[in-house]
């Protein structure tokens, strides 16, 4: 969701080929065909993954036997339940995601909404920050760094005003109240 040149996009869309959270779904099925039986048992055990499917969009319609995967207990419990150390579960979770994001990134992906918003790259550059600051982690506060540097570069009138947008090399919009209020926040 971050631009090549550093600004971080509005929006991923829900839908691909005309499905509601089609591209981010699992069935059991699939998981199984990806991973080997044991680790698909315990990574289906892990992610609560259902037979008959954990997600319901938004309008009430059941999707099939498709999940949302998401870790119903923490990590430490479920090691402490299966009697595995820790780091061992960590690694063979961690070894089946990395294999079922391969397998994702070959499904057609939703839309990008690539619009650079001003006031939400303000909250975002005081995210990463904060979080540059409290995990101690460097890529963070580049990835803040980035985001001011494209503002500064590309959302500014010659007399320094901010616009609000950015899109396709063109930024428009006068800014509004909540443009300069949410980033000064993130440049404290």
């Amino acid at each position: 969701m971050t631009s090549p040149a550093g600004g971080f996009y509005s929006a991923e869309d829900a839908d691909s080929e005309g499905e509601k959270g089609k591209f981010y779904l699992w069935t059991e099925s699939e998981i199984r065909k990806v991973l080997a039986k044991s680790d698909a048992d315990l990574f289906i055990k892990a992610f609560g993954v259902e037979g008959g499917g954990n997600f319901t969009d938004p309008f009430g319609k059941q999707n099939a036997g498709a999940n949302i995967l998401r870790l119903p207990k923490p990590v430490k419990d479920l090691a402490a339940e299966l009697k595995m150390p820790e780091a061992d579960l960590q690694t063979r979770l961690e070894t089946s995601r990395q294999k079922l994001f391969a397998v994702r990134e070959r499904r057609v992906h939703p839309g990008k909404d690539d619009k650079i918003l001003t006031d939400w790259n303000g909250l975002m550059i005081a995210a990463f920050s904060r979080g540059a600051q409290v995990l101690d982690e460097p890529k963070y506060a580049e990835a803040a760094r980035r985001a001011i540097d494209f503002i500064f570069k590309n959302l500014r009138t010659p007399d320094g005003r901010l616009l609000h947008r950015y899109r396709e090399g063109q930024a428009t919009i006068k800014a509004h109240a909540d443009d300069y209020a949410f980033l000064v926040w993130g440049l404290l």
